[in-house]
């Protein structure tokens, strides 16, 4: 904090949401409840690690996520600069992405969706 004048918060880059319920499932065209990346930001983490549009964030770190809180929870335990593994889910398959941690900003925020 004295370094910067503020705290630098870890972030991947991306803005999720939770779908956990048919009728968001049915907004969102997704056939499977989860965490989906909804937003990246340019020339983020996450953008160089090659997470898309529409991925569904299976785990971090092998660590399981079910919700866009886990997501920030789990980023929020790290540093600037560390990197994590993501197994996401696209087009029906299971794929490791590797991501460096950003500072977080007001476009790599998370959001929750559903009951």
């Amino acid at each position: 904090m004295i370094e910067k004048g503020y705290v630098a918060r870890p972030a991947m880059g991306v803005t999720v949401i939770t779908i956990n319920d048919a009728q968001t499932a049915m907004q969102y065209g997704v056939s499977n409840y989860g965490v989906y990346i909804y937003q990246i930001a340019s020339g983020s983490g996450a953008e160089k690690g090659g997470l898309k549009l529409g991925d569904r964030i299976i785990s971090i770190d092998d660590v399981a996520v079910s919700s866009a809180s886990d997501v920030q929870k789990y980023c929020q335990s790290k540093e600037v600069g560390d990197t994590v593994t993501l197994q996401v889910e696209r087009d029906g398959k299971v794929i490791s992405c590797e991501v460096t941690l950003g500072e977080s900003t007001q476009s790599t925020a998370t959001a929750e969706s559903g009951n």
